[in-house]
């Protein structure tokens, strides 16, 4: 186990190659697996892959400039709805990202 934690890391340059639709399930999948206060999952994932949608989404954060590189991208959001203890939806959606 000590392998995957320290053998992590982020990667700020990306390839050219298309991600397919089912790389992008693959990953929101495995976030959906983390766990959650209450099991609320208060998370929402919506993939882009749409070049401009990319470049906009680069220049909402100074943290996301890579975006304008990537083929994809996935926005991960807390439905507010869904998280009734809301202490909680940060520490859940970090979950699910990490």
């Amino acid at each position: 186990m000590n392998e995957v934690i320290y053998s992590r890391y982020s990667c700020r340059s990306f390839g050219r190659q298309a991600v397919t639709r089912e790389q992008i399930q693959e990953v929101i999948w495995a976030g959906m697996q983390a766990p959650s206060a209450r099991n609320e999952q208060p998370w929402e994932f919506i993939a882009v892959t749409e070049k401009e949608r990319l470049n906009e989404m680069a220049e909402v954060s100074p943290h996301a400039g890579c975006l304008r590189e990537a083929m994809a991208g996935i926005l991960v959001l807390a439905d507010m709805g869904r998280a009734g203890d809301k202490r909680w939806w940060i520490q859940d959606i970090s979950a699910c990202i990490a």
